[in-house]
């Protein structure tokens, strides 16, 4: 499940990098409606239940949607075997506070080249990559990642992590901006086996990293699960 825009766009290259063992679906997030956590993983979990086909399967949440898997995960136990957490959190990465200053203008602003290089994927962001963000910020309400940036400002999924009743990975960028090193810290102070995994690389790490992290996902589910 994708981050903040709810696209799944911008997926591209780490679909392009999947392992032959694994059938990845994208289920992307309605861009109308309530976008707190518990609505949408009432709404979604009957979506991830049919892309999973009748078959145990794995569910990733990057950024925004990693609370969202966790709830789904409760919501599927016999579906979801395990969760993959990909440069997310369970407190609010930034200050609280800065609810009260999001506005749907806010995204409708076009952010520069290296603006986008410098906060989401680093210095190296091939062009193709630009253009998926650039398409998927044309699809993606302005008013649903409004909403969903404030419901990340807001949120507290520590319960939801310790409930969680499968192996769960997280995947880190060391170079991520808006995602900083105390989610990390954050995820293991609310749940001790949570195994974490960390790369040189910014948030948009399974875009500039889909290698590695298809390595790291693809080890913890033969080490963690019967898949």
């Amino acid at each position: 499940m994708p981050g903040l825009d709810g696209t799944g766009l911008i997926f591209r290259a780490f679909l392009e990098k999947t392992p032959a063992c694994f059938a990845p679906s994208v289920v992307p997030l309605p861009q109308e409606g309530a976008m707190d956590y518990v609505a949408l993983a009432e709404r979604l979990a009957p979506e991830v239940e049919r892309a999973s086909a009748g078959t145990a399967s794995v569910l990733l949440g990057e950024s925004f949607a990693g609370p969202l898997a966790l709830h789904i995960a409760a919501r599927l136990p016999q579906t979801i075997r395990a969760v993959i957490l990909a440069v997310t959190f369970v407190e609010p990465p930034s200050w609280r506070g800065f609810r009260r200053l999001v506005h749907h203008a806010l995204f409708t602003l076009r952010p520069p080249g290296f603006g986008f290089r410098l906060a989401l994927a680093g210095r190296h962001a091939t062009r193709a990559l630009l253009a998926d963000v650039q398409a998927a910020r044309r699809v993606a309400s302005t008013r649903a990642m409004a909403d969903r940036l404030r419901v990340v400002l807001g949120v507290d999924a520590r319960q939801a992590l310790r409930d969680c009743r499968v192996p769960i990975l997280a995947l880190h960028g060391s170079r991520d901006r808006l995602v900083p090193p105390r989610a990390a810290r954050a995820m293991a102070r609310a749940r001790g086996d949570v195994e974490h995994v960390t790369f040189d690389g910014p948030h948009l790490l399974l875009q500039t990293k889909p290698g590695e992290c298809w390595g790291a996902i693809e080890d913890f589910v033969k080490r963690r699960t019967a898949l």
